[in-house]
């Protein structure tokens, strides 16, 4: 793997949208040794066998999953987390919002903590609010929300059970933990993505949600 890569994930639903997803991104501070690689996917393709095709071509080690209604407001966001992996090689995935509690009736979003999420149309003070792994830390999670993350290490890719996007971050989560690595989420005082809801759905998580239970529920409680 190239460890000077980081390959861009992007699921979308029309053009728009990624476009916008897209610009955002771009005004993101990356380390000048670092090459880009963005490969998108369509909703409502078969999303874990196109995403299985792409992480068989990519030879970047770092990959950044994101939903095309994500915006990514803090500039320094990828550059924290190479960071935050640089500092603990244990870790192998880096969430947004992410729960240690699992409910039992499968809603995860119930208990996630959604601290780096914007959750009031006000515009943060980036300048002087500069996020440090060694001084702000970060927190362990069990799952974490698929809208971004970010990871270090190889996984498996379960086609035999998903072929939808629900639940993708918590499944590679769950994989990622089998092989002994650390979910976390970066603790800080400001927001670092913001999501437009109006594009989310839950058709079809009803079937997700089921499998996702059954083949995890030993990992999960």
């Amino acid at each position: 793997m190239n460890p000077n890569k980081i390959c861009i994930i992007i699921t979308y639903e029309d053009e728009i949208t990624l476009e916008s997803c897209i610009a955002y991104f771009n005004q993101q501070f990356i380390p000048e040794q670092f090459e880009l690689e963005l490969q998108t996917i369509l909703q409502g393709t078969n999303y874990f066998s196109v995403l299985k095709e792409i992480l068989l071509r990519t030879d970047a080690k770092y990959r950044i999953f994101l939903n095309s209604n994500v915006f990514v407001l803090y500039p320094f966001l990828v550059d924290s987390c190479l960071n935050i992996f640089k500092r603990d090689k244990e870790i192998g995935m880096i969430g947004m919002s992410g729960t240690d509690h699992i409910p039992f009736d499968g809603l995860l979003w119930k208990t996630m903590k959604k601290d780096l999420i914007l959750q009031k149309d006000v515009q943060p003070d980036y300048n002087n609010c500069r996020y440090s792994a060694e001084k702000d830390g970060y927190w362990e999670a069990k799952i974490i929300d698929d809208i971004f993350f970010m990871t270090s290490y190889e996984f498996e890719i379960r086609t035999d059970l998903f072929s939808d996007s629900y639940l993708i971050g918590g499944s590679i989560a769950l994989e990622m933990q089998k092989k002994g690595y650390k979910i976390v989420i970066p603790n800080h005082c400001v927001p670092w993505i913001s999501c437009d809801n109006r594009y989310f759905s839950l058709n079809g998580y009803g079937l997700s949600r089921k499998i996702f239970f059954d083949e995890y529920w030993n990992e999960l409680y």
